[in-house]
């Protein structure tokens, strides 16, 4: 998967799409498509042009892993649902994504999906519901950490902003859950621990299979 880092090139420069498309003669749909990550077919001398005015490396500007990632499915309990009718301030698993990866690289033979399970939690001391992510078992965390590993920061975040926000957006379709706006820390995804297993073994379990590839 390829990804455009413009969007967070231009937070961090405190800099618009407006100014940049006057300082690059380059149309703004042009790099509003490429911040958002719907371009396509973009000309060589776009991406040239874009790393002579910011000053910075193609290798800024567009994130790469070799590895194809989408959202294959999301179920939720409706049952959970009316629990959180029921009792608004609860804490309840309300269902799961299914993490669908592909990966011709041969040093990480793994072509199967991985799922991870949802936790949709309520908050009364500040009135806002928060949606927070967990593993269903040690399985799918340490065939996460192995895919993951191979990818720049930028891509990990990419990532969790996809599930976060599909989540979110199906949760808004389909059940009126309007979730907050998430702070997301590139580490966050792969941070997450199984449930069924401690931090300690879980880090013990990681050392054994760098250790394995070596």
């Amino acid at each position: 998967m390829i990804i455009c880092n413009l969007e967070k090139i231009l937070e961090e420069r405190n800099t618009s799409i407006n100014a940049l498309s006057l300082l690059s003669d380059i149309s703004r749909a042009t790099l509003t498509g490429l911040a958002k990550g719907y371009a396509k077919g973009v000309h060589m001398e776009t991406l040239n042009r874009l790393c002579f005015i910011l000053d910075i490396q193609l290798s800024d500007l567009l994130s790469y892993a070799s590895f194809d990632f989408s959202i294959k499915n999301i179920t939720i309990d409706d049952d959970a649902i009316r629990e959180l009718d029921n009792t608004p301030s609860r804490s309840c698993l309300l269902g799961n994504a299914t993490l669908h990866f592909q990966i011709p690289n041969e040093e990480v033979p793994i072509k199967e999906d991985i799922s991870i399970s949802l936790g949709f939690l309520y908050s009364n001391f500040n009135e806002r519901e928060s949606l927070s992510l967990n593993w269903p078992n040690s399985r799918d965390a340490i065939t996460y950490q192995k895919i993951i590993s191979i990818a720049d920061d930028n891509i990990r975040e990419h990532i969790l902003l996809q599930v976060i926000n599909e989540i979110s957006n199906y949760l808004s379709k389909n059940y009126q859950i309007e979730t907050t706006q998430m702070t997301v820390s590139a580490s966050d995804l792969d941070r997450l621990f199984p449930t069924d297993m401690s931090p300690r073994k879980f880090f013990k379990l990681l050392d054994l299979y760098a250790k394995d590839k070596q």
